[in-house]
């Protein structure tokens, strides 16, 4: 997390931040996640019927470089 003080940054909006000792730091949002497929991918294998069934999939996933999250 960048130093809000030091940078001059009044407000700041972000996923999965963790805020400073000297910031206040408010929900205003909860995000959900998608899984997204092509048709062809689909057709290869299937549509997931549950959780587990994705465990078998051949995923791409975005995540932040710093977190991990």
């Amino acid at each position: 997390m960048p130093d809000l003080q030091a940078e001059g940054i009044d407000v700041l909006i972000g996923m999965s931040l963790s805020a400073a000792e000297n910031a206040i730091q408010k929900q205003i949002a909860a995000t959900t996640y998608s899984f997204c497929a092509s048709p062809d991918y689909l057709k290869l294998f299937g549509v997931p019927e549950k959780p587990a069934d994705l465990k078998k999939a051949s995923i791409h996933r975005s995540q932040h470089e710093k977190t991990g999250k």
